[in-house]
């Protein structure tokens, strides 16, 4: 048909010209020469486009997971619980109303936590959806440092867009920890544990809010788990969920060109705490379920005694002269440093690596409190504790001690000690300070067996003992 075509278009005639039938087919032919080469470069066209947008939502999700694990290297705390009460704490001037909170960073030159959450895409913004990336924090220089105009000022700190074209809904296996399958799963709790035997929390722990960025932290707090889902579906204007790519000759949706893109990666926090007097220490986390102490490298502890007014049975208070404190390690049976005799401190003393530190107090006076008091809280018989650090959720004073006037008493001692801030109420500890508030008042409920319970309006005052670890 293209040979006659072109014969046709080739023939000459002196004196006639097209008849009706050869200008037909003439257009005819020339119409299916032009539809076909058409149809190749819509195809064209079409293929560059599911091509370029995802590369770019690869590249996009790729920086955006490099900047995440990058900030993640300069913090020195992961947190492994995002409640309202940890906001509140570490870093109160976010709201994390309509947003669902994935990482918390402790950065040692910032004084609150950075936060990265998820939200899903405004209709009214310019964002694809469906859901966005977002990090609260300060703003960084051209070099990559914080902004030291705005870094301490948390008022100026800005909710600023990551990254879009993040996943709303993923499959119950893609809300898994990669290669930590949970010990612990329910549609509100998630918890693994690895081969070393160390426990991860997948944040946020309620599955029904786990989206395309979600994070797997270690106990310690040291090491993340980074899980990234991306998509080129985006949410249009009216709120439904519309293919990104679109055929370029018709404008509709094909679900053949929607493509998923993942990435899973590891940051672990290496900034190094810094002590008191500004000395290297080891790495360690407290476990919140024992309060118990976990070195993850050799160093040194020393307690410091700083109030005792402990309750005795039998109505009178201990005296200090004859109450004994002292951090062991309990599985290694060894006793860190001299133990303390009332209110002083020791000198400190060398302990073993993940063999966890426990502070006990004991009374070789008339006084029977207990014979040991310890700081797990595992029987009616012991004290309930309360510890505060940089990294706890107890760092003001009044969550501790909701009695106005024994407060103040404690107040008095830590001010003395420089271990609170000027406002009277919040905790001021260095990374490698820990204080503990313990409860000794208890109320028999049965002569014969000796069973106690603490009392109803526990105040933790009874004794205040500060620890400090170093290498």
């Amino acid at each position: 048909m293209v040979k006659i075509y072109l014969q046709l278009l080739q023939k000459k005639r002196s004196s006639a010209g097209w008849t009706l039938a050869e200008l037909l087919i003439a257009a005819a032919l020339t119409l299916v020469v032009v539809m076909a080469a058409g149809w190749g470069l819509v195809n064209i066209l079409r293929e560059s486009k599911v091509a370029n947008a995802t590369s770019e939502m690869q590249y996009d999700l790729n920086r955006a997971a490099e900047f995440i694990t990058e900030e993640v290297r300069g913090a020195s705390v992961i947190e492994t619980s995002l409640t309202d009460d940890d906001f509140k704490t570490y870093a109160p001037d976010f709201n994390p109303t309509g947003k669902t909170p994935v990482l918390m960073l402790k950065n040692p030159e910032l004084p609150q936590r950075v936060v990265y959450y998820i939200k899903d895409a405004d209709s009214t913004m310019p964002w694809r959806g469906p859901a966005v990336l977002y990090r609260w924090g300060p703003s960084f220089t051209d070099d990559g440092t914080y902004d030291s105009d705005t870094k301490s000022d948390t008022s100026s700190w800005q909710n600023e867009a990551l990254v879009d074209m993040m996943l709303t809904a993923l499959d119950p296996e893609q809300k898994q920890c990669r290669n930590l399958p949970p010990d612990v799963e329910s549609p509100n709790t998630y918890i693994a544990t690895d081969g070393q035997g160390k426990q991860w929390y997948r944040l946020p722990q309620k599955e029904a809010d786990v989206k395309g960025f979600f994070a797997c932290v270690r106990e310690d707090k040291q090491l993340a788990q980074l899980n990234i889902y991306g998509t080129t579906v985006y949410t249009n204007k009216d709120g439904k969920a519309k293919g990104q790519l679109q055929t370029v000759a018709s404008g509709k949706e094909n679900s053949r060109f929607d493509t998923s893109y993942e990435i899973t990666t590891q940051a672990f926090a290496r900034s190094e705490k810094v002590g008191s007097n500004g000395e290297d220490i080891p790495n360690y986390y407290v476990e919140p379920n024992t309060n118990m102490i976990n070195p993850e490298e050799y160093g040194k502890a020393q307690i410091s005694v700083l109030s005792l007014n402990i309750p005795c049975m039998d109505g009178s208070n201990a005296d200090p002269n004859t109450v004994t404190t002292m951090v062991t390690q309990p599985d290694v049976t060894k006793t860190i440093g001299s133990p303390v005799t009332g209110t002083s401190s020791n000198t400190p003393g060398d302990f073993e690596e993940d063999e966890e530190l426990m502070v006990e107090i004991s009374d070789d006076g008339i006084c029977t409190f207990a014979n040991t008091i310890q700081l797990s809280d595992t029987s009616f018989s012991q004290p309930h504790v309360k510890y505060a650090s940089n990294d706890s959720k107890y760092l003001q004073l009044d969550k501790i001690i909701t009695d106005a006037t024994e407060r103040t008493k404690i107040a008095t001692t830590l001010s003395s000690k420089g271990l609170l801030q000027s406002d009277g109420n919040t905790l001021k500890l260095a990374d490698n300070q820990i204080v503990y508030f313990f409860e000794f008042e208890f109320k028999e409920l049965d002569p014969i067996a000796k069973t106690y319970a603490s009392q109803i309006d526990a105040e933790y005052n009874d004794a205040v003992i500060l620890v400090n670890l170093s290498k």
